[in-house]
């Protein structure tokens, strides 16, 4: 799972009489929950339902889970109702695939279908998948991911990275047009884009 989860203690305080905490990670919080709603709705959407309301406004994560009903292990794919963490699926060779960085599908010489939209839950098993979106909302990505975090040859919102770098680039040799400046030094390296967009100009 990747994410952020604010003032957890409210959700530990709910899980201590059913579980044995661990750790104050992230994931093993939202992870209990997960469980604790199929526990009461069974590997269906509705699971994943109660989950996102649970955390709305307060908690951002793309995540994968692994779950088995006592006859067959399914494939959980579940993100928040804005779709601030990255996350995308293929499916490769008649396998599903769900990333956080869309280049992973072209490493495993495939191509990613969809970027996820907000509250959006896939449910895999060995009868295929079904995604369905939770939650109808304005959705709000990490801007950061395009700019400085993700890899250059993912998608960010349906644009490759190196692309929108690069036009970023160009917007601001547009915006600093009067620069007296002898030399731009990106940093980190993932600046590097918008560094030669500008030389070109």
């Amino acid at each position: 799972m990747d994410g952020y989860l604010i003032k957890e203690d409210d959700l530990k305080a709910e899980l201590e009489t059913d579980y044995d905490l661990q750790t104050d990670n992230k994931t093993e919080i939202i992870g209990s929950l997960l469980h604790k709603y199929i526990e009461q709705d069974g590997i269906r959407f509705e699971a994943g339902e109660k989950l996102i309301d649970k955390l709305h406004g307060r908690a951002t994560f793309a995540l994968t889970a692994l779950v088995h009903d006592g006859k067959e292990v399914y494939l959980i794919a579940l993100n928040d109702s804005k779709a601030f963490e990255p996350f995308c699926h293929a499916t490769i060779n008649g396998t599903f695939v769900a990333s956080s960085e869309s280049c992973s599908h072209r490493r495993l010489n495939g191509l990613t279908d969809k970027e996820y939209d907000g509250a959006e839950m896939t449910i895999c098993s060995s009868a295929g998948y079904e995604t369905k979106r939770l939650r109808e909302e304005p959705m709000m990505p990490d801007i950061f991911q395009g700019v400085y975090f993700g890899n250059v040859g993912s998608l960010f919102r349906g644009k490759e990275i190196f692309q929108l770098r690069k036009e970023l680039g160009l917007e601001l040799t547009d915006h600093y047009n009067i620069s007296r400046a002898d030399i731009v030094i990106p940093n980190p390296e993932s600046g590097w884009t918008l560094n030669q967009a500008g030389v070109s100009q």
